[in-house]
């Protein structure tokens, strides 16, 4: 049961996206990515380079440590 909840980045980043009322476009704009990519990251299908990791961070206001564990679990 309790795998059922685990968090995973992309529902993370979609959440924080969401509550900016940012569209994925807006987004990916902001991060210098196509609109594409964040939704390939919205939908756990592309793990973001550490680069774009932080310009994620940094415009969706999340928390450095948790996304880092979430993008790279096995760190």
């Amino acid at each position: 049961m309790r795998n059922m909840n685990k968090k995973t980045l992309g529902p993370v980043v979609k959440e924080a996206r969401d509550a900016l009322r940012l569209t994925q476009r807006e987004l990916a704009a902001i991060v210098k990515v196509k609109a594409s990519h964040i939704a390939y990251i919205e939908n756990n299908r592309r793990k973001p380079s550490m680069s774009l990791l932080r310009r994620l961070v940094e415009a969706l206001g999340l928390d450095r440590r948790e996304v880092l564990f979430l993008a790279h679990p096995e760190a």
